[in-house]
């Protein structure tokens, strides 16, 4: 019995860490965002002006998410349409912003991750 109380103290724990990170990681998404697309964007040698700019637009679709996610008058299936044209949108701006060549050297990155989350397994989602 006593062995039983620890485990499930240890499941409620471990359960209590996860909700926490995962609160954490939710309410700080445009951190969570930054840090995925700094990866990619330290390869592509942005300029001072492409870095503000793709901030601007990493704010702005932040926010715009937010809202859509926040709008109560819409189904799970409409959010989930809105946010799919909302990254669409947000790829072209991002994509008008870099040259031909920094577009190239992006479409490759996230080929070779894609395929390198394909074979370990992983959604890369």
């Amino acid at each position: 019995m006593l062995l039983a109380g620890s485990m499930a103290n240890a499941q409620k724990k471990d359960s209590t860490r996860y909700e926490k990170d995962r609160a954490r990681l939710k309410g700080d998404s445009t951190a969570k965002e930054k840090l995925r697309d700094e990866g990619i964007t330290k390869d592509l040698n942005l300029s001072h002006g492409q870095k503000k700019s793709m901030d601007s637009i990493h704010a702005e679709t932040h926010k715009q998410r937010e809202a859509i996610e926040n709008d109560k008058s819409l189904s799970d299936a409409q959010k989930q349409e809105k946010i799919k044209a909302l990254n669409k949108q947000q790829k072209s701006k991002m994509n008008s912003v870099l040259t031909p060549e920094q577009r190239e050297k992006a479409r490759q990155t996230r080929e070779n991750k894609k395929k390198k989350d394909e074979s370990s397994g992983s959604s890369g989602k």
